[in-house]
């Protein structure tokens, strides 16, 4: 499974990472001017306090090495772009998901390995280090996330028309691809999960309730609407399975610590799917 691994991840994330390019335009960074206060405290939020709950609840969970440290590398990557089609589905401020997106993607390349090594500091055995290689990081990030980006803000800006016909189509492809490689994954590593399932999917669905918790408390301290509340909750929930994936296998060369991620994606869309469509038949009744 190594040239798999080897040469399907990178791909993929340059595809996934092509599509939230093509989903922005210059108009979507006017938003991350007039909402400085608010992107900047959300998402240095997400830095400082996700991977804490994520170490919180591998210790509450008593959580296996491995599945700790896919929980604390989900916790510390960026949120992901489905959460803005999921602001779309509850009826939120989508513009704010995307700016909130942008922003931490970009901060990313910063924050991610401070966010890493502050989490995986409290899951890691006693006396054990797990270093997080910033360069490799930063170096690998730059040419799988922010040049595809780049270059799919250069289609839609110079074939805008060809890039709406076919970009609903593209990002099912994207969607379907990650999922193939997560379940993928996770039946070639099924044998590490023996036992600790069903606690594995009590921590997935603990991780996205009270990850939201953390994103809507956020939006009621800075004061903000309720959709604003809504799009915050869900960016906070929401994380870049690519770029975990990214870290994952990677940088770290360790499949097994994608076994939390790939229950985490099953288990959690059904619930945010559900739950943004309850959000949005209330904001109708209202």
């Amino acid at each position: 499974m190594g040239w798999i691994l080897d040469l399907l991840v990178p791909s993929l994330l340059c595809l996934l990472m092509l599509l939230v390019g093509l989903g922005l335009d210059r108009q979507d960074f006017q938003e991350l001017r007039s909402r400085k206060r608010v992107i900047f405290l959300a998402t240095l939020g997400q830095v400082l306090l996700l991977p804490l709950l994520a170490a919180g609840l591998a210790a509450v969970f008593e959580a296996s090495p491995h599945i700790a440290i896919g929980l604390v590398l989900v916790a510390a990557c960026p949120g992901g772009a489905l959460s803005n089609y999921y602001c779309h589905l509850a009826g939120a401020n989508v513009a704010l998901s995307i700016a909130l997106t942008s922003a931490a993607s970009l901060a990313s390349l910063f924050t991610l390995p401070v966010a890493a090594s502050m989490g995986l500091a409290l899951v890691a055995e006693s006396g054990q280090r797990i270093p997080v290689p910033a360069r490799q990081v930063i170096l690998q990030l730059l040419f799988l996330v922010l040049l595809p980006i780049a270059v799919g803000m250069i289609c839609r800006a110079r074939w805008p028309a060809r890039v709406d016909r076919w970009f609903g189509s593209l990002n099912r492809l994207g969607i379907a691809a990650l999922i193939g490689l997560i379940t993928l994954i996770f039946f070639d590593q099924a044998h590490a999960l023996s036992g600790e399932l069903s606690s594995v999917i009590a921590l997935a669905i603990a991780f996205t309730v009270f990850s939201f918790a953390l994103g809507a408390a956020i939006g009621r301290i800075l004061q903000q609407p309720r959709a604003e509340i809504v799009s915050l909750g869900l960016e906070y929930s929401i994380r870049n399975l690519a770029i975990m994936a990214l870290v994952a296998i990677s940088i770290f060369d360790r499949p097994e610590y994608l076994l939390f991620g790939a229950v985490f994606l099953v288990v959690q869309t059904p619930i945010v799917v559900v739950a943004t469509m309850l959000l949005r038949s209330r904001r109708a009744l209202a």
